[in-house]
This record gives C-alpha cells, sequence and structure tokens, in this order.
C-alpha cells in the first residue's frame, strides 16, 4: 500500500499518530509496540473489515470471563541475530526464550473454548509452543537463567569429577 497525499492528509485529520500511539501503549512486547506505531489505515474494504472484526473479537474476550493469559515479553529478534552469527544462545536468552514459548502454550491451551472468537482462534492455532525445544530448556536452564548442573549426562559427570578433584586437594 502506497501512501497517497490524500491518505497522508487522512492520516493528519484523523490524529492517526495518536491513535497508533494510544494502540501501542497496550503491547505486550517492544516488537509489537514498534509495529503499532507503523500501522496505516488499510485502503481495502475487506481488509479493513476483516481487521474490525479481528479487534470486536479481541475486545469481546477481553471483556468475557474467558481468560486470556497475555504477558509482557522481550523482542527475540536480538537472539535470532545472535544465533545466525555466533550459532550459539547465552543462557539469559534461553530464559526471554522460555518466557515466549510458556506463553504461547498458555495461549494455545484450551484453543476449542474459544471457539466463539474464529478469528483469534485462527492466529492461535498458528502457534507453535514447541513442546520439545521448551521441555529441553526447562531441564537445562534454571529460574534465573543459569545452566543447570544436569543439564546432560556429560556436565553432570564434568561437575562430579571437578569435586572429586577439589575434595583430593
Amino acid at each position: 500500500m502506497s501512501e497517497t497525499p490524500l491518505l497522508i492528509k487522512s492520516m493528519k485529520l484523523l490524529g492517526w499518530e495518536r491513535i497508533t500511539a494510544a494502540l501501542a501503549n497496550h503491547t505486550c512486547s517492544p516488537y509489537t509496540h514498534d509495529y503499532c506505531l507503523q500501522l496505516k489505515p488499510e485502503t481495502e474494504f475487506e481488509t479493513a473489515q476483516k481487521r474490525l472484526d479481528e479487534t470486536a473479537e479481541m475486545m469481546a474476550l477481553l471483556d468475557s470471563l474467558e481468560s486470556f493469559p497475555m504477558d509482557r515479553f522481550e523482542n527475540i529478534h536480538p537472539i535470532f541475530k545472535d544465533v545466525d552469527e555466533q550459532s550459539t544462545i547465552a543462557p539469559s536468552q534461553c530464559l526471554i526464550i522460555m518466557k515466549l514459548l510458556r506463553l504461547c502454550r498458555n495461549l494455545c491451551k484450551d484453543l476449542a473454548k474459544k471457539e466463539a472468537f474464529p478469528n483469534i482462534q485462527g492466529w492461535l492455532s498458528q502457534l507453535d509452543p514447541l513442546k520439545e525445544f521448551f521441555d529441553d530448556l526447562l531441564r537445562c536452564i534454571d529460574d534465573e537463567g543459569n545452566i543447570k548442573e544436569n543439564a546432560t549426562p556429560e556436565l553432570k559427570q564434568a561437575i562430579r569429577e571437578i569435586e572429586a578433584a577439589r575434595n583430593k586437594l
């Protein structure tokens, strides 16, 4: 969608920057905050109607008695960049990923109960909480972002050997 002079003028008259800033203040991550600030009005009627339906559903869900386990989370794009460059991930970064995967798992839980919200259900069905990866992270990283001594059998054995050597000294 290109920004025509008419669209730019309309955005100014509507106070579009104030609208997107107000919306961004309700987001749960730095990434979604920035995304909201970059939003532009839809120029296609069908797409605009779909976005309105999604918004109405989300408002109805938030106003309902259904709990929606949303929580703040960090932008994981810098972690992906680090992995691309270094092929490693720091334990503190694992903690950030664990929080996001836990959030995905909680959002996907009881997906069938959200059938009254088909647009939201469609978005949630695209989430993958990566259960095996999450379980591996839980096994290896503690709640403070430290590597657990029993993360792998090799690490556990190495720690035992170090302890034994330390005791001999």
